[in-house]
């Protein structure tokens, strides 16, 4: 009996940072099934800024492949993909995340006459989408087998955009309960020269405008003096970095209590060593950041976009996107909190991840969408 080819999927990302997107990739392929056995590649498109995260794809067996758009011409740049994807023959192409990815992975996945695209969707809002780029958006739309949003809040948004809605299903994040243990997981203050029972606030992410850091330090300035955290502690990178550390050393206050780590490699632990998270992004899909601080009883102070209210509801305060004051209130909120109280939103937290956000159920969700787009195909 001749022995069943395996399906061939190719993922197209941005770049492997430590970012919401990749680090809930990074569980999928981790734990992916073995029925079907899986060939799977991730193609990006810019160099790597986390050398921990593409190393964890590796670990899991995936393939890697930087083409890169930073250092050719775009003519090249496009062939190259182009190029990639028709020689490897992919029964799926799945691009994550809007932008280049959706535009250019979705657009040489068609022209090489790929069967099956699919697309996932991260924020209600697309960063750096150019004209040619919203041109295209539809017609590449027309051919795109699947859509995977991860908020509910994005899903009605590429319906409003006229997308059928039985090719549009959300995807919510999810994290690994059993990885993220606040009972077993060891704090880093020791390391970082912070006292067992100092206030510490913290910030995990990536490094970018939309994240509203800049408002994070201009909120946190404008809380009085007494009421802010002992430390605000800050990891990710990016292209903001450079600004982020301008900022800081223009006061006084922040260079003596702001610490920036850089790329993480033991997210638990980042978390465990902090108070509170906080995040102050002008827009988002679910991100995983306050799933993750939610499964190690963190309370959340984060901006009301996408589907935060309902994720963080009874587990953090919401403040308004883009208003520093609004975001202080929350700030100094949480930081004059009873102990007791924040702990209970802790708790409540974790219990909320491990009923509707545990991974082992999303996994199994994500990867039945695959094998269901290849079974309606007859490739399966």
């Amino acid at each position: 009996m001749q022995a069943m080819k395996r399906p061939k999927l190719t993922f197209v990302m941005t770049s492997f940072i430590i970012g919401g997107a990749e680090r809930q990739w990074t569980q999928y392929l981790s734990q992916r099934p073995q029925n079907p056995d899986w060939d799977i590649e991730i193609i990006t498109l810019m160099p790597a800024k986390a050398e921990s995260i593409e190393q964890s794809f590796i670990d899991s067996g995936v393939k890697t492949l930087l083409i890169d758009r930073t250092t050719t011409s775009f003519p090249l740049f496009l062939w190259k993909l182009f190029r990639e994807i028709q020689t490897r023959k992919p029964d799926i192409v799945h691009t994550v995340l809007d932008g280049s990815t959706a535009t250019w992975g979705r657009l040489c996945a068609l022209l090489a006459g790929v069967p099956i695209i699919m697309h996932s969707d991260r924020n209600l809002k697309s960063p750096m989408v150019t004209p040619l780029q919203n041109r295209l958006r539809p017609y590449l739309d027309r051919f795109t087998a699947r859509f995977l949003p991860n908020a509910q809040a994005i899903a009605d948004m590429l319906v409003d955009k006229g997308i059928p809605a039985n090719k549009v299903f959300v995807m919510p994040n999810s994290t690994n309960i059993e990885r993220f243990d606040p009972e077993t997981t060891a704090s880093l203050r020791d390391k970082w020269g912070i006292a067992q029972e100092a206030s510490v606030a913290g910030y995990l992410g990536a490094f970018r405008k939309a994240k509203r850091l800049d408002l994070l330090l201009e909120a946190m300035l404008l809380v009085p003096e007494e009421k802010r955290p002992d430390y605000l502690v800050m990891a990710g990178t990016g292209q903001e970095m450079d600004d982020i550390k301008s900022r800081i050393d223009k006061s006084d206050w922040l260079k003596s209590h702001c610490l920036l780590l850089g790329s993480i490699d033991n997210t638990p632990e980042f978390l465990k060593s902090i108070d509170y998270l906080m995040l102050m992004s002008d827009f988002e899909g679910l991100p995983n950041v306050v799933l993750e601080a939610m499964a190690m009883e963190k309370p959340v102070v984060a901006t009301a976009v996408s589907d935060v209210p309902t994720l963080i509801e009874g587990a953090g305060i919401l403040v308004e996107a883009g208003n520093p004051q609004s975001m202080a209130e929350g700030m100094e909120k949480m930081f004059t909190m009873p102990e007791l109280e924040r702990k209970a939103l802790g708790a409540f937290g974790r219990q909320k991840v491990q009923d509707n956000y545990e991974i082992s159920k999303s996994n199994a969700t994500f990867w039945q969408h695959h094998a269901d787009v290849m079974q309606a195909k007859g490739r399966l």
